[in-house]
């Protein structure tokens, strides 16, 4: 299995919001889908692997999603994020090759650069995106669904 994981920005948002205060999963519009088991899972996913990788459009759109609340949560959301990024490996993909996917028409240019990355440094991609994890499996990475992993662990 690879060492490295790479997750979207609607996970990444989920990681912060439960690192932040696990209470907030439900509070904040973003997260209101998942709850504390779905962001327990999450993390015990991500123990499964030595790195996580990130993206500066990951970041980014996971940034502007998590601070889509009010102070003094939006503060607290965003010195979590700062403190999850530090030390961690980022992949640039530079908008105009990431426009070159074939996705990401479809897909948008986060994920165009997800998709990017996972071509050349083969991490599993972990995501909630439906159409994300599908362009991923069909291209031959190693993707995961989390809907797939919740269903099966609490069904």
């Amino acid at each position: 299995m690879p060492t490295s994981i790479l997750i979207d920005a609607n996970l990444l948002v989920l990681l912060v919001v439960g690192l932040t205060d696990k209470r907030l999963i439900e509070r904040h519009k973003n997260v209101s889908s998942y709850d504390a088991d779905g962001f327990d899972l999450l993390v015990e996913k991500l123990k499964e692997f030595s790195e996580v990788l990130l993206t500066p459009n990951t970041l980014t759109e996971a940034s502007n999603l998590l601070r889509q609340i009010g102070e003094p949560e939006r503060e607290r959301l965003t010195l979590t994020l700062g403190e999850f990024i530090k030390g961690r490996p980022e992949r640039y993909i530079p908008s105009e090759e990431a426009s070159n996917e074939a996705t990401f028409v479809r897909l948008g240019l986060t994920d165009a650069a997800l998709m990017n990355v996972g071509r050349v440094s083969r991490p599993v991609l972990l995501s909630a995106d439906r159409d994300l994890y599908l362009a991923a499996s069909q291209e031959g990475f190693e993707a995961l669904n989390f809907a797939h992993l919740y269903d099966a662990k609490f069904g």
